[in-house]
């Protein structure tokens, strides 16, 4: 959470120096959030991204920028200093409330298409075509992975640890939350209207485990809350993911 720098980690990081004898004043406190794309591209993903990156001092910052320069190609994707440690902090929350706000965006709407009866993925596309809407989402399961499920709670979970004279609402990032986890379940039902009959017994087969492609990562993946659900239907399941040989959850 945007704040956890300065009321955490600096606190612990100066009774330390105290307790050591050591001149407080001369701690270097960095931060620098990870954008990377799991999977196949990892590396890749690491060294060519643009960086968001902060410090404590100024001193901190010419350190910090020194060891990502060593790291990533900063010629062709240049790092970006923000003011203060909370803001670099800030930065990450925000991005993938955007991200998570957006997915359940068309998740709504993707049951409104399926109400009224019309293919979501053909208008999507035709919007596309206009440069402004080019990045607008395609309709899925729901979010997984360590990211998106629970970092729109950041900023709310900062205000009430950190500012508690700030507003602590934030209506759209916990409904974004809200609607991507109910995705799954909304795919169970829809199958129960398609076949117009319980999924008892049904032999259903689920692609995919992990929560995004090609990589065999589980952690909060919408498969685990569509197998769950359809549990609780008594249906028969098999499961397949290539990248997946046991799964913890």
């Amino acid at each position: 959470p945007p704040g956890t720098c300065d009321n955490i980690i600096l606190p612990i990081l100066r009774k330390s120096y105290r307790q050591r004898e050591f001149d407080e004043n001369s701690i270097k406190l960095s931060h620098s959030y990870e954008r990377v794309m799991p999977g196949e591209s990892y590396l890749d993903s690491l060294i060519n991204y643009w960086r968001v990156y902060s410090a404590n001092t100024d001193l901190a910052a010419t350190e910090c920028e020194s060891f990502l320069s060593a790291i990533i190609n900063v010629k062709d994707y240049p790092l970006t200093r923000v003011a203060s440690l909370r803001a670099s902090e800030a930065a990450k929350v925000l991005e993938n409330s955007y991200r998570a706000a957006n997915i359940a965006f068309i998740n709504e709407w993707t049951r409104y298409a399926e109400d009224i009866g019309f293919d979501l993925y053909e208008v999507i596309d035709a919007i596309r075509i206009r440069p402004t809407h080019s990045n607008i989402r395609a309709p899925g399961l729901g979010v997984g992975g360590y990211c998106l499920p629970k970092d729109p709670l950041f900023a709310p979970v900062s205000i009430t640890s950190f500012y508690r004279d700030g507003c602590d609402d934030f209506p759209f990032s916990r409904l974004a939350i809200e609607t991507n986890r109910n995705m799954p379940q909304h795919s169970v039902d829809r199958l129960k209207a398609l076949f117009q009959e319980p999924l008892a017994e049904k032999k259903i087969l689920v692609c995919g485990v992990s929560y995004r492609q090609n990589v065999g990562d589980t952690r909060n993946s919408p498969s685990e809350l569509l197998v769950r659900c359809l549990e609780a239907e008594s249906a028969c399941l098999d499961l397949h993911d290539p990248f997946v040989r046991y799964w913890d959850e």
